[in-house]
């Protein structure tokens, strides 16, 4: 499946941060693949818009939004499958949600 490269840098601010941010892996595909608190499962799929050593920043098209604390599989090409946690949500226009991951060891 080919994804067409997109400009995300607008979805992402300049705060202080714990890691450097890195951007060779923007606008590729990502998988999620996260639990309710009904046992109902989501496979979200979405783009990265930054990543770094301790977690990801992704871009989904949604109407169901994660909640903050959710543990979840997520899939990243080049890196496969990794246990994260749901650390904030921004939701955006358009059924679009901003999602911050990190990693769990």
């Amino acid at each position: 499946m080919i994804v067409p490269k997109m400009d995300l840098r607008q979805y992402t601010t300049d705060r202080q941060r714990k890691y450097v941010r890195f951007d060779n892996s923007r606008g590729n595909l990502v998988q999620v693949q996260t639990i309710d608190e009904t046992g109902k499962v989501y496979q979200l799929y979405g783009f990265i818009v930054d990543e770094s050593f301790g977690g990801i920043n992704i871009l989904l098209t949604t109407e169901y939004t994660p909640m903050i604390a959710q543990i979840c599989q997520v899939k990243i090409e080049g890196i496969g499958m990794v246990r994260a946690k749901i650390a904030w949500t921004r939701q955006l226009l358009n059924k679009r949600v901003n999602v911050g991951l990190e990693y769990i060891n």
